[in-house]
């Protein structure tokens, strides 16, 4: 504690990088018998706010997965995960705060009632979604980790296609116990927004494969394989989208069910597993 204290008077010229350090370095020391999170949180917003910055805002259902995966790369010496999520959740906050009605969204609950009842009924689908893909694989010996779901102010960033609102949805670890998929929710890609003539307004769920490489920043990247499932479009009153991966426009309307069975399929089949 005394050289983190020491490290925090010198100055620093990134705001965003010390209060990751502060973050990180607090948690891996673990000085208290609870609330280790909540003051390493509070130390890291010091720092921010000390500089003008907005406030790190962690969002316990779209952000909690991403979050405790990078405090555990820290703790293994690995900072630079942590430090995306530090600023990707300070240009969420810049964007939401920034908006011209960004007061009045406040105090009548951030959006309007139309908006939060379709975030309401939509939550709805991907909590559907990992009941029956984790049954589809239970088979396989696979199990599944939801990370959560989007709140309703990621869900509006997606609906107005910005990256700020994406965040991770489920993961899918084989029989071994070792992460191999992730499954994550951002905007309708380019293709499928062809396909429908508009973007749908509702996120879509994109998947991606564990990286190899260890010196890769970000720890998945995202599958574009010819003929493999690579997005998923949920809808209210309507059958899932789903759209296969390739130039092709090759995309079918199906049940949750059917989905969730065909995606199970794919991503546990042996050689997609032997990267």
């Amino acid at each position: 504690m005394n050289e983190l204290c020491a490290w925090w008077t010198r100055p620093i010229t990134e705001p965003a990088l010390e209060a990751t350090v502060a973050h990180a370095w607090l948690t891996h020391i673990h000085p208290f018998e609870d609330g280790n999170g909540r003051m390493a949180r509070l130390l890291a917003n010091l720092a921010l706010t000390q500089a003008g910055y907005p406030p790190f805002l962690i969002r316990s259902e779209p952000d909690r997965g991403q979050y405790y995966d990078a405090l555990a790369a820290s703790d293994d010496g690995d900072i630079l995960p942590l430090y995306d999520l530090v600023v990707k959740i300070l240009r969420r906050t810049v964007r939401t705060m920034s908006s011209p009605d960004y007061v009045r969204d406040i105090v009548r609950d951030r959006l309007l009632t139309s908006r939060s009842a379709e975030w309401s009924i939509w939550c709805n689908l991907p909590q559907q979604f990992a009941v029956a893909l984790t049954q589809a694989l239970r088979p396989y010996g696979w199990t599944l980790q939801v990370q959560g779901y989007p709140d309703i102010s990621s869900f509006s960033l997606l609906a107005q296609r910005d990256s700020d609102g994406n965040s991770w949805f489920v993961k899918l670890i084989d029989p071994n116990g070792h992460t191999k998929w992730l499954l994550w929710y951002g905007f309708n890609s380019d293709l499928l927004t062809e396909m429908l003539s508009n973007p749908s307004g509702y996120p879509s769920v994109f998947i991606s494969v564990r990286d190899s490489d260890p010196s890769a920043v970000h720890p998945y990247k995202q599958v574009h394989e010819e003929g493999m499932l690579c997005e998923i479009l949920f809808r209210p009153f309507e059958p899932a989208l789903v759209r296969w991966g390739g130039w092709a426009y090759k995309a079918e309307d199906m049940t949750i069910s059917d989905a969730a069975d065909i995606l199970a399929k794919e991503l546990v089949r042996p050689e997609r597993n032997r990267r």
